[in-house]
């Protein structure tokens, strides 16, 4: 507030000249510079396309804003099924995560470490990665963990061949079935380009070391 006080300048329409006039204690004018929305949204999405239509419009350019032809708004990403039996995927009812399946019979022993294929390869778009987890109730029905904690699957990783996998630690003795729903996975933004800057000293004070919070240094 106190930067929009000082310039007496706001992006908006009338009503946020409107509100400005009442916002501003000195009761000086306020300048309002508009702002073409549409022209900057379609200014940046030349390399975004989704159902084969250009994102345009006035609304704040997301991945969420993009319109299907059927109307709806969301995400599209191409999926290829190694074949008519692999449980296609699907969104649940509650939370956003997509639950996968188990394309092939694995027999595990107890401390084996093997890949289950899970029938399909996808193409995400440019700039998401996929993160694939077990379910909650993997460890206790089927006696497996994700031997490297999680899977990241990189938009890179999208031919008809790079199906997805899920890297599976056994507990126990225990055999996984086709069609087995034994993991999860959700698509999230790629982290931003990044520089790192070598310094002599950090600007932020010291909060303890590493485990300091609650129970002291380790």
């Amino acid at each position: 507030m106190s930067e929009m006080n000082r310039n007496n300048t706001i992006l908006g329409d009338k009503a946020s000249e409107e509100l400005m006039e009442q916002l501003n204690g000195d009761n000086r004018p306020v300048e309002v510079v508009k702002s073409d929305l549409t022209k900057d949204v379609q200014s940046m999405d030349s390399d975004l396309r989704i159902a084969g239509e250009n994102i345009i419009g006035a609304a704040p350019l997301s991945p969420y804003n993009l319109l299907f032809k059927d109307g709806g708004l969301g995400l599209e990403i191409k999926v290829r099924y190694v074949d008519a039996e692999v449980p296609r995927l699907k969104l649940i009812d509650k939370g956003d995560w997509v639950d996968v399946y188990a394309w092939k019979e694995i027999e595990f022993k107890k401390d084996e470490i093997k890949v289950i294929p899970l029938g399909f390869a996808m193409e995400l778009p440019e700039g998401w990665e996929a993160h694939l987890a077990p379910r909650s109730s993997t460890l206790k029905k089927f006696g497996i963990l994700c031997g490297n904690s999680f899977g990241v699957i990189d938009n890179s990783y999208a031919g008809d061949e790079d199906i997805w996998g899920f890297m599976a630690y056994a507990v126990r003795d225990t055999v996984i079935h086709k069609g087995d729903r034994i993991a999860q996975f959700r698509v999230i933004e790629k982290q931003p380009k990044l520089r790192f800057t070598e310094v002599a000293h950090l600007e932020k004070p010291n909060r303890g070391g590493f485990g300091s919070t609650g129970n002291g240094v380790l």
